[in-house]
């Protein structure tokens, strides 16, 4: 998992260095191990290697480590819904871009989106979705909420591998979208 530097949606910046980035990757990939309530800060600091003073200089806790997961991970799915809601005729560029941002992110919106860990990062993710759709469209509120669960489902569907990410499936989506963001 990559993560970036910027501002996440509630305005909090997320300008992480790179002892950071390791600490929320190793959370990341423990996860694929370990029940989340199973990981202790010392096996965080053995995978990557770090001191526990190194882990304390910039967490108190394990929870603390999540919750940046959790909002680094909505700012790519806010990164995903801008490319999503750009107009771009070129598909296969944008398939790219789309497949860019699944492969760095897969196992952070896996954690968040399949697992269910927590309740408000749905809330988040809703928000974050109607915000983006009001930019790009004249849309409902009902309409911007129904395109989110759109979109919540079609993320959902390829992290579990229900269905396949391809130039079709994106194109339907992005059909979709386009068809209900016209809706008034």
């Amino acid at each position: 998992m990559q993560m970036i530097s910027g501002q996440a949606n509630d305005g909090m910046a997320l300008n992480l260095n790179n002892t950071q980035l390791k600490i929320c990757d190793a959370f990341v990939a423990l996860n694929d191990q370990y029940p989340v309530d199973m990981i202790s800060i010392q096996q965080l600091c053995k995978r990557i290697p770090i001191a526990r003073t190194t882990f304390y200089r910039y967490f108190n806790n394990i929870c603390e480590v999540e919750t940046l997961v959790a909002a680094t991970s909505l700012q790519q799915l806010q990164a995903l819904m801008q490319v999503l809601m750009t107009e771009n005729d070129d598909k296969t560029a944008l398939l790219a871009q789309v497949r860019a941002l699944f492969a760095r992110n897969w196992a952070a919106w896996q954690l968040q989106l399949v697992t269910r860990r927590d309740s408000d990062y749905y809330l988040k993710l809703e928000t974050l979705i109607k915000g983006e759709v009001a930019q790009h469209s004249l849309t409902s509120n009902l309409h911007a909420e129904f395109i989110g669960s759109v979109i919540v489902s079609f993320l959902a569907g390829v992290l579990t591998r229900k269905f396949v990410l391809s130039t079709s499936s994106l194109g339907e989506l992005i059909q979709s979208i386009d068809q209900l963001s016209r809706l008034k």
